[in-house]
């Protein structure tokens, strides 16, 4: 299903965003600093063009990461919400599940499965890449 608006928010309510265009790309990512930022074994992004997301209520605080990368949160609750690479500007990824439907987008491929831990089996059929997928995404 391709949805053209979505909506979603942080935890407690007081960020809110609207992303008005259909989800560029959508995938796992087993890397240490997005399971530290997330507090989660690994992480389901969605990519889209930054220009597709817009915050309608609150303001998103932001963390520099690395050099390379800003992550956006709220700054009542602490919820990750974005997450934004230099290199690859002007996309903006955004964490799935803070959709209010995240069941509307799947993720199709895991990301960074050399850094998945040990204890996390992966069931699924969903091709699996030790870094990048090939096209460089």
């Amino acid at each position: 299903m391709e949805i053209d608006e979505l909506t979603g928010g942080c935890h407690c309510g007081c960020v809110r965003y609207l992303v008005h265009a259909p989800v560029d790309d959508a995938f796992f990512c087993h890397c240490r600093d997005c399971r530290r930022s997330a507090g989660a074994p690994y992480v389901a992004w969605g990519r889209i063009k930054k220009s597709a997301f817009v915050v309608t209520r609150g303001t998103l605080a932001e963390h520099k990461s690395s050099r390379e990368v800003t992550r956006g949160f709220c700054p009542d609750c602490g919820a990750g919400i974005t997450y934004e690479h230099r290199d690859y500007a002007p996309d903006l990824d955004f964490l799935l599940v803070t959709l209010d439907e995240p069941e509307w987008v799947t993720p199709t491929y895991h990301l960074q499965v050399a850094e998945k831990l040990s204890w996390v089996e992966l069931g699924d059929s969903l091709p699996k890449y030790a870094r990048w997928r090939p096209s460089g995404g």
